[in-house]
């Protein structure tokens, strides 16, 4: 199986990195992206984990965010386009769950921050399954909208 997984912090890095490791193990084919931000990069390389780097954060600015997060889904498009993974893994990435959705690849969204509702937003509905802590409640957000089924 093809699995596409999606980097964006240090402590998506250490979970993503056992991740990787056990599915190269069993058989699994892996590509790991992640964008420019330093803590990140620098963890993967220290953890001997090699990953593209695509796009970066943009920063405070809404409006820098929002471009950014469009750049990086147009690149994160091409990439998945051509690699044609089986499923697609993330902590809910905004911009990996918008593509796998739109190019029809199953994603595989981990969210634990409930408090993050802007980010939920973009990213729990279009999840073919999301996988959560069991500490967070089914229901989140001042909402409560998003139902986590278990």
């Amino acid at each position: 199986m093809k699995v596409f997984i999606d980097i964006l912090t240090p402590k998506q890095g250490m979970l993503f990195s056992k991740l990787s490791k056990h599915l190269r193990e069993n058989g699994h084919s892996i590509f790991l992206v992640t964008r420019a931000y330093r803590e990140a990069v620098q963890l993967l390389s220290l953890k001997g984990t090699n990953a593209l780097v695509v796009g970066k954060h943009g920063g405070e600015n809404l409006s820098s965010k929002l471009t950014a997060s469009v750049e990086r889904t147009l690149k994160l498009t091409s990439i998945m386009t051509e690699l044609r993974p089986d499923v697609a893994v993330s902590f809910s990435s905004p911009e990996t769950s918008r593509v796998a959705f739109g190019l029809g690849i199953p994603h595989v969204c981990i969210n634990d921050s409930p408090h993050a509702e802007a980010v939920a937003r973009l990213t729990v509905p279009l999840a073919t399954i999301l996988l959560t802590p069991k500490a967070i409640p089914r229901t989140f957000g001042p909402s409560s909208e998003f139902q986590v089924r278990r």
